[in-house]
């Protein structure tokens, strides 16, 4: 049990008689009760009584400390000439005589902090001695108001408290050019004039401090209402505002905050959706440079057989199953080549239809941005449309070089095959009347294919 409710329970048995302005109290001709006796024994033997002085005289005896607890006891239910409390006027321990001495010589509510330990004497709250439902209308407003001076606190660029009588919280905004603007400051001063005010909606501001700094936008937001409080003190008649002043103007500072931050969100969404189209844009371009970079190594096995087949056509002593085995070869390799290049053909056709359904799902997105400039929404428009342009750019050169590169492969097979022929042809007539007659019978089959796979679109 505490001094302080030591004490109350004294003063509640002896009657809560007037205390005066220096914080002392005297009774007379009450009856020296079993309880009251004890109060004042618990009292003397308090290690932390030092600043409280508790004097009783019975009859011809005076009672004051410790050592006369026995005689003390011997009295019991003997009136009291003189019952004399002197409180303490400072530390943990004092009685304050009602709400308004309470605010003025409580430095600490400055600070938003409550003291661990206090008496009001008018209506006799006592912390932690009043049952919380129990509290007086003031009480729950002090203790709202003080919750409110530490969430300013924690909000504020930093605190001053060397200038002027009350500490300070000083709030500092960067301009356009990120030059800081002159500094704000909020005097933390706990009036009694915060009572007659409504409790105010901190829940917001009490959730964007108590948040987890690694939660989504908890820095954005707590700046963007850093700057929604300065604004409303940048619009206050004096230099030094105080709790009072942004009490009264929190529904006009929870406005600001709330467009600011709707204005904030928006632009984090515009730049991120333009970002979302750049890197598809990217993303798209680099997927069909992998599409020629999946197959290039591959495409050198034909030049590669090419030049071994000129080796052994050079040779003096020529080889024709070698020749003929290497032709074989080729075929085999550029078979195996082309049918890689058509799945190459195929995933173009499909990233470029993918990239189309994209990029006309960015063009049909609601619109978010109705408070930005049409030169910002220009940008985006402009950006889809050369998007667009250059991904069905590149992947059109691709889709070309895949083309070259299946002509190419081919011409250097054929050749092999025609030459090889003509070597090992057994016949007196041309070879090139056969050769002919493969040859179209392959374009007519290509070409019946392409019509088949036009009609199907």
């Amino acid at each position: 049990m505490s001094l302080l409710t030591k004490l109350v329970n004294l003063y509640r048995n002896i009657g809560f008689p007037r205390i005066n302005s220096g914080g002392t109290l005297e009774v007379k001709g009450v009856k020296l009760s079993e309880a009251i006796c004890l109060n004042i024994i618990t009292i003397w033997e308090d290690d932390n009584n030092s600043d409280v002085d508790v004097e009783i005289s019975i009859g011809q005896s005076r009672y004051s400390n410790i050592n006369d607890s026995e005689a003390l006891k011997n009295d019991i239910n003997k009136e009291v000439r003189v019952l004399s409390i002197a409180l303490p006027r400072q530390g943990k321990h004092q009685f304050y005589l009602n709400i308004t001495d309470f605010i003025s010589r409580t430095n600490s509510l400055n600070f938003g902090e409550i003291p661990k330990d206090y008496y009001i004497v008018e209506g006799d709250i006592l912390r932690k001695g009043t049952p919380s439902h129990k509290k007086t209308e003031e009480i729950i407003k002090i203790e709202h108001f003080c919750k409110f001076i530490k969430l300013i606190r924690k909000t504020c660029d930093f605190e001053d408290s060397n200038s002027g009588p009350f500490h300070k919280a000083i709030f500092v905004v960067s301009d356009e050019n990120s030059n800081d603007t002159l500094p704000k400051s909020i005097e933390l001063e706990f009036s009694t004039k915060l009572l007659s005010l409504e409790n105010i909606n901190i829940s917001l501001l009490e959730e964007i401090i108590n948040a987890d700094k690694k939660s989504t936008h908890r820095t954005e937001k707590l700046s963007v209402f850093r700057i929604a409080l300065w604004d409303a003190l940048r619009h206050a008649q004096k230099d030094d505002s105080d709790i009072y002043f942004l009490a009264t103007h929190w529904e006009d500072i929870l406005e600001n905050y709330e467009s600011s931050y709707s204005l904030y969100i928006k632009g984090y969404c515009f730049n991120k959706f333009k970002k979302e189209i750049e890197d598809f844009r990217l993303d798209s371009i680099s997927k069909a440079n992998n599409l020629i970079g999946d197959i290039a190594v591959k495409t050198l096995v034909i030049p590669s057989i090419f030049a071994i087949w000129l080796m052994v056509l050079r040779s003096p002593r020529f080889d024709e199953i070698f020749n003929l085995g290497i032709s074989f070869l080729s075929t085999f390799a550029a078979v195996v080549i082309i049918l890689t290049i058509d799945n190459q053909q195929y995933l173009v056709k499909e990233l470029l239809e993918t990239s189309k359904r994209t990029l006309d799902v960015f063009e049909r997105t609601p619109s978010v941005f109705g408070s930005y400039s049409k030169k910002d929404t220009n940008d985006v428009d402009e950006l889809i449309a050369s998007s667009k342009t250059r991904i069905t750019k590149r992947l059109g050169s691709i889709k070309s070089r895949l083309i070259g590169l299946r002509v190419s492969i081919w011409l250097f097979t054929l050749t092999i095959a025609f030459i090889t022929s003509a070597l090992s042809w057994p016949y007196e007539t041309s070879i090139c009347w056969p050769l002919a007659g493969i040859v179209i019978t392959t374009i007519i089959w290509y070409l019946n294919l392409c019509i088949k796979q036009y009609l199907k679109k």
